[in-house]
């Protein structure tokens, strides 16, 4: 049984060759430390929050200079006001063929009104992503509903939504699952987990788009899907 993340979907519809080198040949390519280390950091502090540590002295340290993007994450997240989740880093494995189980982590979840909220905590410039047709959103609502749904949690896709908070703009959306979104959803899944049990490296030859990609030092060839 293959396990799915929507990582691994995001970099299949980015580019197949891509996703051959990473997932399947294992290659690994330096990535921008500084950021990353930034990225890794904010997370665990609002988990460590969330799981009630004393972070005093984290905190205290995001005084220094050489913390100061992450002094400014970390302010912003808390002009959000979210002072309690049900669930913290929580990771998540649902079968959902033969062959494939969906799985990833979540940043937190939370108890509201009328269901749960799925809380993802973005560091970086999300400008040119649909969050209503994004994977992680596909992925994250179609996993969660059906776990909370088997445990007797959610009796409806209305109980449960995605917002993503971006800490760098001090900003959030929110998308709302539905009935509708449930049965489309699950056919995106299908369709492209299918193109991943399939795999195959021949397809169509292209030189478009690749100029940037870091992964064409070692790519043997330059491939669109078709």
């Amino acid at each position: 049984m293959i396990a799915v993340t929507s990582g691994m979907l995001k970099t299949y519809l980015e580019c197949p060759q891509k996703y051959n080198l990473i997932y399947n040949e294992q290659v690994e390519i330096p990535s921008d430390t500084e950021f990353s280390e930034v990225g890794k950091k904010i997370h665990a502090l609002i988990n460590y929050k969330f799981q009630g540590f004393d972070i005093r002295k984290q905190l205290h340290l995001l005084d220094l200079e050489k913390n100061r993007n992450l002094y400014s994450l970390w302010q912003n997240f808390l002009s959000f006001n979210i002072d309690t989740v049900e669930k913290s880093e929580f990771t998540f494995t649902v079968p959902f063929s033969a062959k494939i189980k969906l799985t990833g982590r979540v940043d937190a979840i939370r108890k509201v009104n009328n269901g749960f909220e799925i809380l993802d905590w973005k560091t970086g410039n999300f400008k040119n992503i649909d969050p209503e047709k994004d994977m992680q959103t596909v992925m994250y609502l179609f996993s969660i509903y059906k776990l909370f749904e088997c445990q007797g949690l959610v009796d409806s896709p209305l109980e449960l939504s995605l917002t993503y908070c971006f800490l760098k703009e001090k900003t959030s959306t929110t998308v709302r699952f539905s009935i509708d979104k449930y049965e489309k959803f699950e056919q995106i899944l299908k369709k492209e987990t299918d193109k991943i049990l399939n795999f195959s490296t021949n397809l169509e030859k292209t030189s478009e788009n690749c100029m940037h990609c870091s992964f064409k030092i070692v790519c043997n060839q330059t491939l669109i899907r078709k």
